[in-house]
């Protein structure tokens, strides 16, 4: 499987995957972004994540992961759909009607795993195959908004806006989790890995104690320094710009930030001051994209390396949530969690 780079949650966007297959998976609430996986062959037209279509939705989706060959997508009543190509959908039965913020595909593991805000001690899911979906017992009952893996550290983390100094859980295999003492008891919204820096990123929607904080190893965990106290909603990372990036919901004219380890972070201005839910990176098309739940008409804005940001028309103005790459479908896709027949929306 491949991930799609994006919805990082990626921030509450779903992170969409693709299986051996070439099926998409995504999640009913966002979630954070995955690892980065491998780009793939170039075997698509590539895009310039500037034009948006909509294709039809199954659903109404909040969050989107990818994998190989398959997008998947969070939400009610089915709570999970997958798509060969971010085009067709189709819904399949998730492990329980829990709030689904995140997913993410492990190639090592061989398993999809989304995490969930609500549900009494099955707040975890996993998937061999975006279809079929188990539940696994959470470390505890917190609200987790993200998770990622890293395949160095053969570790998948995943991160809370609730608990009390327990706002981050590890498993080796997405069954077993065990809790971990979070650097600060801030709403953690969104989680990455860096394989270049060999970094865990995190970042906050409020808390006094940082809004950043990062991790070599999943474990230990330190507080960093944001670049202001916006509403960071979501956090990627880019090997080829070399650059964490994140996106806030709040902040005037400084709507984004950026870091090239991880500690020490810049305010970058955004193309508007929307309410900017989730960040991915494509490095077939050399751009990061972000999207939006406000704005009139451009609810996408991109950038080629993290600083420099143009607004985009977006497909509809909904209430777009995440946002993810594929590179064998050769297209970014997005879910939202508002509009009637139309919460998926991808590049030509």
């Amino acid at each position: 499987m491949a991930i799609l780079e994006g919805l990082t949650d990626q921030g509450q966007v779903v992170p969409v995957q693709v299986d051996t297959q070439g099926r998409i998976v995504a999640q009913g609430l966002q979630g954070a972004e995955g690892p980065q996986g491998p780009e793939g062959p170039p075997g698509k037209d590539g895009t310039d994540g500037g034009s948006f279509a909509l294709p039809p939705d199954p659903q109404n989706g909040q969050y989107l992961g990818w994998m190989n060959d398959t997008l998947a997508w969070l939400d009610a009543p089915l709570r999970v759909m997958t798509s060969p190509n971010g085009l067709d959908w189709t819904s399949r039965t998730s492990a329980s009607n829990n709030n689904w913020l995140s997913v993410c595909w492990s190639a090592e593991v061989g398993l999809f795993v989304a995490v969930s805000n609500s549900g009494s001690g099955n707040r975890v899911m996993t998937s061999p195959d975006g279809i079929t979906w188990t539940s696994r017992t959470s470390a505890v009952d917190n609200a987790w908004h993200s998770v990622c893996w890293s395949p160095a550290v053969g570790l998948f983390a995943a991160v809370s806006t609730s608990g009390s100094s327990n706002r981050v859980m590890t498993s080796p295999d997405g069954i077993n989790w065990t809790s971990r003492t979070s650097a600060a008891d801030s709403a953690w919204n969104s989680v990455c890995w860096s394989p270049e820096v060999g970094l865990f990123v995190a970042v906050a929607v409020s808390g006094s104690g940082g809004q950043v904080m990062t991790s070599p190893d999943g474990i230990n965990w330190t507080a960093r320094t944001s670049a202001n106290s916006n509403v960071w909603s979501s956090v990627c990372w880019s090997r080829q710009a070399g650059v964490f990036v994140a996106v806030s919901e709040t902040g005037s004219g400084n709507r984004v930030m950026t870091s090239p380890d991880g500690i020490n972070w810049t305010s970058r201005t955004s193309a508007a001051d929307n309410g900017w839910r989730s960040v991915c990176w494509s490095a077939m098309a050399g751009l990061f994209v972000a999207v939006s739940e406000s704005g009139s008409g451009n609810r996408v804005m991109t950038s080629p390396d993290g600083i420099d940001w143009t607004s985009r028309t977006s497909a509809a103005d909904n209430s777009w949530n995440s946002v993810c790459w594929s590179p064998a479908v050769g297209r970014f896709v997005a879910v939202s969690f508002s509009g009637s027949g139309d919460r998926v929306m991808s590049s030509l």
